[in-house]
């Protein structure tokens, strides 16, 4: 099993930059980091449309790109056991159901234990999925990858706040917005990335497309376009022991909008929608 680097070291690393950035990171040991800096991956057979596939590799080469081609995902074309780790995308996210799971879901990293046999998250489309935009996409495959939700830190309530007149009923029901175990993420509670890719969209989630379920506290609008923010890049970048001269800050110059446009000892559980 690979930790998240020397773990002594690594913790003391992120801490010191996570004073100055805002970020929340995966600190719960069932689930490392991936190995080699790479995701291997495995479409199943039957579940998704060619346009739904290459969605989700797009989101994937953004990804890559956005951290200097440091990280790659990579797709296999069986999902026999050959001993590798790998995440199985599928529309259940599960090995014992076909049945379409209600939302996204994935582990925060690694399944420590999947012993080759691959782990599985559920990627699904609809107001409740993750698959209308790569932004959406995106947002799954970084808390695969390690990075938490912006949304669900610990700290969320000084910064946003949640309306929940248009949240979906499966919002509701599946937890998707509950704030981390405080002992399994580090983050930085004084901040937060409002531009992070982390953070929900206006059309995850709510019953009225374009009125996002997530508002701002403090006047700066919640923006992305479907890029890793600045300190997005340097968490993962961190996380994964990769320069972060390679992040840029794709918000600058005018790209983001005015302020007025609209558990206790036991795994941290995956991240839901």
């Amino acid at each position: 099993m690979e930790l998240p680097c020397a773990v002594l070291v690594c913790f003391l690393r992120i801490f010191k930059v996570s004073q100055v950035n805002s970020f929340v990171i995966n600190t719960d040991p069932t689930y490392p980091r991936w190995p080699g800096r790479t995701i291997p991956y495995y479409f199943n057979p039957g579940d998704y449309s060619q346009a739904e596939m290459t969605l989700m590799q797009a989101a994937m080469t953004q990804i890559s790109s956005d951290m200097g081609n440091q990280f790659q995902f990579i797709q296999r074309t069986s999902s026999a056991n050959n001993g590798q780790s790998f995440v199985i995308i599928s529309r259940s996210g599960s090995s014992t159901s076909q049945t379409p799971a209600q939302t996204c879901v994935t582990f925060p990293g690694m399944v420590y234990n999947q012993n080759g046999v691959g782990q599985y998250m559920s990627m699904v489309p609809g107001r409740d999925g993750c698959l209308l935009n790569i932004r959406q996409a995106m947002r799954l495959f970084v808390s695969l990858m390690g990075l938490r939700s912006e949304h669900r830190k610990p700290s969320r309530d000084t910064f946003i706040t949640f309306d929940n007149t248009v949240m979906t009923p499966v919002a509701q029901a599946a937890g998707s917005l509950a704030p981390y175990n405080p002992s399994q993420v580090l983050s930085n509670s004084a901040t937060m990335d409002y531009n992070s890719i982390t953070l929900l969209d206006d059309q995850t989630f709510t019953t009225t497309p374009g009125d996002s379920i997530i508002d701002a506290n403090l006047g700066q609008p919640i923006f992305n376009s479907g890029r890793l923010s600045l300190q997005d890049c340097q968490a993962l970048g961190f996380l994964y022991s990769i320069a972060t001269t390679v992040c840029q800050n794709p918000f600058l110059n005018g790209n983001i909008p005015p302020a007025n446009n609209p558990n206790n000892g036991v795994p941290s559980g995956p991240d839901i929608g």
